[in-house]
């Protein structure tokens, strides 16, 4: 993952912000650190889209959650497939396979790459 988000920094002609965030997040990993590649079908091909870091909390009430804090989209994409379609299938994955664990997108929707665009997608289907 670290090298794919080191390539990605390389496709780009001025440094990303959000994926020197996750470069720097894969360098101090945890046990409780989560990455997500989102490489949904385009062209008959699957390329890596964005990549979400998470990582899993445990509430005062010793419930876990699923905190989605950054995210980054591969720079060289023209495909224009919006990440909200990232967070769909992964709340519809979590409420499948493990309802027991929350997701919190709020650290990811003060980037406001995702939250603008979520909030378009969220007005406009």
């Amino acid at each position: 993952m670290q090298d794919l988000l080191q390539i990605w920094n390389s496709y780009s002609n001025y440094k990303d912000k959000d994926i020197n965030k996750m470069i720097f997040h894969s360098n101090y990993e945890q046990l409780n650190d989560i990455y997500f590649g989102f490489c949904p079908l385009y062209n008959n091909k699957r390329e890596y889209i964005y990549i979400f870091y998470a990582n899993v909390i445990i509430d005062q009430h010793d419930h876990p959650i699923l905190h989605v804090t950054s995210g980054a989209c591969n720079p060289s994409d023209n495909s224009y497939i919006p990440s909200i379609q990232f967070k769909n299938k992964l709340n519809e994955l979590f409420n499948d396979l493990l309802p027991i664990i929350q997701i919190d997108y709020t650290e990811l929707l003060k980037n406001s790459r995702f939250n603008l665009s979520w909030q378009y997608y969220s007005q406009n289907n």
